[in-house]
């Protein structure tokens, strides 16, 4: 019987060191990653590449940062093939800012909605439909700060908004402040406000 229970004690070398990988123990889970030339899918394991272990090892932000910045350097230097669907909506969106022109884009795609918004927001990192409004937002901005006389309605209509509430909507979502107080908070940076003592 005690052998018995002894042998239930003991732990399952691939998945529980594994998952200690992301869990407590830290420095152990580190060397064990470290010793690990394969793991078998079988277990319920995940690979942990040298990058990754070398971000579980990082002393200090700094280092943490630095790694981070050498793995994203490293790939985006490789080859990305857009997908066609994909390169093609990038391409329609950019004549215009309308949020209206997803629906028609998606059908020219040949993609059901729900299989070109997935395939869109792996490769952009947002639906297409939020791409749009931030698109929409920022050719905004540029007309705030073109220098010419403000005319919120008409910047609201030429952008694409229904009404002015929703271009204020809009706005407030995007950049935390209402229109008036972004152009009375000018910085050099279209994309940034100061930060507002309340």
């Amino acid at each position: 019987m005690k052998t018995a229970a002894r042998e239930k004690r003991k732990p399952d070398h691939g998945v529980n060191r594994a998952h200690g990988a992301v869990g407590q123990n830290r420095s152990r889970s580190i060397k064990w990653a470290a010793k690990q030339e394969k793991v078998q899918p079988e277990q319920g394991c995940f690979f942990l590449t040298s990058p990754f272990i070398e971000l579980l090892g990082a002393r200090s932000e700094t280092e943490t940062f630095q790694i981070l910045e050498s793995m994203l350097l490293a790939r985006a230097r490789g080859a990305f093939d857009r997908h066609p669907a994909v390169a093609f909506a990038l391409k329609e969106f950019q004549g215009t800012a309308h949020a209206r022109a997803v629906g028609e884009v998606t059908e020219q795609t040949g993609l059901s909605a729900r299989r070109f918004i997935d395939v869109f927001e792996k490769e952009v990192g947002l639906t297409p439909k939020l791409f749009c409004r931030v698109r929409r937002f920022q050719k905004v901005l540029r007309l705030i700060r073109s220098g010419s006389e403000i005319d919120w309605t008409e910047i609201a209509l030429s952008c694409g908004y229904y009404d002015q509430a929703h271009f204020i909507h809009d706005f407030r979502a995007f950049s935390g402040v209402n229109p008036s107080t972004y152009v009375a908070s000018f910085t050099p940076h279209m994309n940034h406000v100061p930060i507002l003592s309340s």
